[in-house]
């Protein structure tokens, strides 16, 4: 297990390396002086060279790749182009925000649709089955930002039910910060709904298939028994994979969301600073989303090594 663990660790510092090289070169090629930006169109041009010396835009690239990796090893984002702030401290402002809304859309989206998953396998080809099937592929097909105005105009500019924009921390009020989070994490479970329930069906069906469950069946264990204790553990494993994408997935996706409904997170953020030319924000935002989608996805190695044995070697 330790050598499979120091493997999967290593695989994921080879990835943040190639990410972040990357990121380096992309943010390179985007059009735009952030030095022209900060000086203004009006300004000497000596003071735009001057501004690209600090900024140090004009040395070559390999030396500016050189001192970004050694800032990167130090945990030095650097800072912001426009606010003069630590990138760190602003995407660490940032974080909770798009980590909640992340958060309680993926635990929502798992316990609906593992279970709807798991009972459409079971009654396969009876109506609960078509059922999931019907609405699942209804749900695959209509896009996020589609879904997410959708949503807004109803509940919000029609029925005034819910606020519009903004978000009110969960740490200050929990009740005020649940209600602003209704519909963009709604929205955010519908879209992710379909992809677990049907992952699980698929995966439920292939279980339910193997000579050890009609074994369980012929004995008369009951139903319920057959899916927790005999079903569900070989079944998740897969899903549980799904589960660890969809989270860098959402991370990375949850750009049009924030923009919607205005909050104040990693990918309004990251929109913000595009617009901006603020390439030490955009970098270190494109860089912190990888670093948790590795991260994410080496704990669900483990725990699928955990699951499954085989998977170690």
């Amino acid at each position: 297990m330790l050598t499979f663990i120091l493997r999967r660790v290593a695989q994921g510092l080879l990835t943040l390396a190639i990410a972040g090289t990357a990121v380096f070169l992309l943010i390179r090629v985007i059009p735009g002086d952030p030095a022209q930006m900060l000086v203004g169109d009006v300004g000497d041009p000596a003071m735009v060279a001057a501004t690209r010396a600090s900024l140090g835009l004009d040395r070559p690239l390999p030396e500016q790749w050189l001192l970004f990796a050694s800032d990167l090893a130090n945990g030095d984002l650097g800072t912001s182009i426009m606010t003069g702030q630590q990138v760190r401290e602003v995407i660490m402002q940032a974080f909770p925000v798009t980590a909640s809304v992340v958060l309680l859309a993926t635990a929502i989206a798992a316990l609906i649709g593992i279970p709807a998953g798991m009972w459409a396998a079971w009654r396969q080809g009876r109506a609960a089955d078509y059922l999931l099937v019907g609405i699942t592929s209804v749900l695959l097909s209509v896009p996020t930002f589609w879904s997410g105005l959708i949503v807004l105009v109803i509940f919000s500019v029609k029925l005034g039910w819910l606020p519009a924009l903004g978000y009110v921390p969960l740490g200050e009020d929990l009740r005020a910060g649940l209600i602003a989070l209704i519909m963009p994490v709604g929205v955010l479970v519908l879209a992710e709904l379909a992809t677990l329930a049907r992952m699980m069906r698929s995966s439920t069906l292939e279980v339910l298939r193997l000579d050890y469950i009609t074994s369980a069946q012929a004995r008369g264990v009951a139903p319920w028994a057959v899916l927790l204790r005999h079903v569900f553990r070989n079944a998740f494993a897969p899903t549980m994979t799904t589960l660890g994408l969809m989270l860098g997935h959402l991370l990375g996706g949850v750009v049009v969301i924030e923009k919607i409904f205005g909050l104040p997170g990693i990918g309004r953020l990251l929109v913000d600073s595009i617009v901006q030319r603020d390439y030490p924000i955009v970098q270190g935002c494109l860089l912190f989303v990888a670093f948790i989608f590795v991260i994410v996805n080496l704990i669900v190695d483990l725990l699928y090594a955990a699951l499954d044995p085989r998977v170690r070697v």
